[in-house]
């Protein structure tokens, strides 16, 4: 059949065929719930979350049940401790009769210098200036929150800064060496010989939980959180400067011990320091300061 009109017609132009619909890939039918179950899905911060739970999920695991194992094995040591020495009081005193008698006998050496300076200060006595200050400040801040005296809030304190040490220290060194490697140091740190001292009333466990924050952030990049972690590790011992050279090493190594890389990264903090978004703009203006001027703000180009 032609499609040229007649004399006296107005031509009219056919409109085209609709194309087809394209199936899924997967010929699936698309069912009327499927937009629901698309606005269902986990947002993206959710699934940050779950994944950061995952990764950490098996150390705090790790870090728990070897925490919870040898606070058992020191609790039964301190109470069969005396056994050895019965019937000798000037060396082992009385046989303990009571709990707080059985704990007690960890309020030794260093334990005593710390209870001091968290109830008196430093002001005591002029020896106690060889103890920093972190651990007793925060034990006498754990003293006005937790029942008992301040040496049963020290106890506390370090033994949750010990189970903060463990979990750190399998989260560290998994991504290192590996899961298999990782729960092998964190078995040897509590069962060294001296491991004892990280579930004392002693700034042990609070030292090597904060450095290990401090190397974990470096190894992440997450530096400004490593300086700090490390302060405050320089602030419960002195050993905690030493830091300060792992940070500086883990720096380069991650850029390669390149000057260049060093002199691009200088550079891009030194921007990010100058200039930094209006919270009182609008999200197209940007904003910077410099010493002895005012904050000037200009719109994006």
């Amino acid at each position: 059949m032609s499609e040229t009109p007649g004399p006296g017609l107005v031509p009219v132009r056919r409109r085209p065929a609709a194309a087809p619909e394209v199936a899924p890939a997967d010929d699936t039918p698309i069912s009327p719930d499927s937009s629901a179950a698309t606005s269902a899905a986990p947002a993206p911060d959710t699934a940050d979350q779950g994944a950061a739970w995952h990764r950490w999920r098996p150390s705090v695991v790790t870090g728990f049940v070897t925490w919870a194992a040898g606070i058992l094995a020191y609790f039964l040591v301190t109470a069969v401790a005396w056994m050895p020495t019965e019937g000798l009081d000037s060396k082992a005193g009385p046989v303990p009769t009571t709990f707080g008698q059985l704990i007690s006998s960890w309020n030794h050496w260093d334990t005593v210098w710390y209870v001091i300076i968290a109830d008196s200060g430093y002001e005591y006595d002029e020896r106690s200036t060889a103890f920093f200050p972190l651990y007793p400040m925060t034990v006498r801040a754990a003293n006005a929150l937790l029942p008992g005296g301040t040496f049963e809030a020290g106890l506390i304190v370090g033994a949750l800064a010990c189970l903060a040490a463990l979990i750190l220290m399998h989260r560290l060194v998994t991504e290192m060496l590996g899961a298999a490697d990782a729960r092998r140091a964190t078995f040897y740190l509590l069962a060294f010989p001296t491991g004892f001292y990280l579930v004392a009333a002693y700034n042990e466990s609070l030292f090597v939980a904060l450095a290990l924050a401090s190397l974990y952030c470096m190894r992440k990049g997450r530096w400004w959180w490593a300086a700090m972690f490390a302060g405050y590790a320089s602030a419960t011992r002195m050993a905690g400067v030493m830091l300060g050279a792992a940070f500086v090493y883990e720096y380069l190594r991650q850029r390669g011990f390149s000057v260049r890389r060093l002199r691009d990264a200088a550079r891009e903090g030194g921007s990010a320091a100058r200039s930094r978004r209006c919270s009182t703009a609008t999200p197209s203006r940007w904003c910077w300061s410099r010493p002895g001027s005012r904050r000037t703000c200009c719109s994006a180009t």
